[in-house]
């Protein structure tokens, strides 16, 4: 039985890969797969110690099959020019950012990634709730306990 594209963490690690590079179509094309799980890869052994180079690399492995070897960017990445070394910085902040601590919206509960350190803060509240103003997150913070005293009674 074929597996449903996105059905393993690591095609799930290289959707969340695509997104963060602000991508906007829900997925990336199928022609790319191996070039995306080749960035999930980074993620999962280097991580946030991924590096342009690293990314150029795996780039570079899978365009050697996709242009049969015949690319101009086909060569060591510090001898690109600069311009060309900076399209790999976008891939490897995605996947810095991918490999950010995750935190759990104290209103709603949805995880997402933040650059705060676990642990600095009780409470992280998701850019939907992430209100200015501490009366105000604190008034939120009061309406949701107020929410689930509410249920359990």
């Amino acid at each position: 039985m074929e597996s449903q594209r996105g059905s393993t963490y690591i095609e799930r690690l290289a959707r969340d890969i695509w997104e963060a590079t602000g991508e906007t179509e829900p997925w990336y094309p199928a022609e790319e797969a191996s070039l995306w799980l080749g960035y999930a890869l980074l993620a999962r052994t280097k991580g946030k110690k991924t590096t342009s180079q690293d990314v150029h690399d795996a780039w570079s492995a899978w365009a050697v099959i996709r242009y049969a070897g015949h690319h101009r960017s086909l060569i060591p990445f510090d001898e690109l020019e600069p311009e060309v070394q900076a399209y790999d910085d976008l891939y490897r902040d995605a996947i810095h950012f991918v490999c950010s601590p995750m935190a759990t919206c104290a209103i709603c509960g949805v995880s997402f990634h933040t650059k705060v350190k676990p642990g600095r803060h009780n409470r992280s509240f998701c850019p939907q709730h992430k209100v200015d103003g501490k009366n105000e997150r604190k008034r939120e913070w009061a309406r949701k306990k107020a929410a689930e005293r509410k249920e359990i009674a």
